[in-house]
């Protein structure tokens, strides 16, 4: 009898043992599972946080040239808007910078872009950051900020055409590269169609 009430006791200690050990190690992984989960949100809004703010930086250089008088006035010579245009280039770090006229239509290269979306947009008064695109100039891929060209370089008055430049095709890709959410994770971006426009495999953008 003594026996087998030690084994009874014993087993029941072992039995016990393995629940509580059990119960702990599903409520720490529980824990764990949650604090991870708050962490990856709070760190990949953080993320998204500083990739809008690049992005606006970028458009703010679209939006500033686009109130610069000298730009949208017809007796300012092409030759002086072009050099306008190439030291707002440096000046942002971006390249070809064009204007286009309420058609459409590009001042320096006489090139035809009313059907871009980032000209139809601007034409409405906002500023904007294209997708990738093939460049009609150089055929590569690219992408276009943009916004809209004020009548005396007033905001808010007379649209009178749109001014664009060209981003490193890179840009956002260099971005998702600095992203770091944990060891078993990419970070990408994708645009409002659910096509990718960012990721480390540039080959999938």
């Amino acid at each position: 009898i003594k026996t087998q009430l030690t084994l009874i006791i014993v087993c029941f200690a072992v039995i016990c043992c393995l629940l509580l050990g059990a119960i702990t190690s599903f409520l720490n992984y529980k824990t764990s599972n949650n604090i991870l989960s708050k962490t990856v949100v709070e760190t990949t809004k953080q993320a998204s946080e500083n990739v809008s703010q690049k992005i606006a930086n970028l458009e703010n250089a679209a939006i500033q040239t686009g109130t610069i008088k000298e730009l949208s006035d017809p007796k300012v010579s092409v030759e002086e808007k072009q050099s306008i245009i190439t030291a707002q280039e440096k000046f942002y770090g971006v390249s070809l910078g064009q204007i286009m006229d309420v058609n459409g239509k590009d001042l320096f290269s006489g090139k035809d872009y009313s059907e871009r979306d980032y000209v139809k947009v601007s034409m409405t008064g906002k500023s904007y950051l294209s997708s990738p695109v093939v460049s009609k100039l150089t055929g590569e891929l690219i992408m276009v900020v943009s916004a809209p060209l004020w009548e005396n370089g007033v905001q808010g008055s007379k649209i009178v055409g749109v001014v664009t430049f060209d981003v490193d095709k890179d840009f956002l890709n260099e971005i998702v590269t600095n992203i770091k959410i944990g060891e078993n994770s990419d970070t990408y971006l994708i645009d409002s169609q659910g096509t990718t426009i960012a990721d480390k495999d540039t080959s999938v953008v």
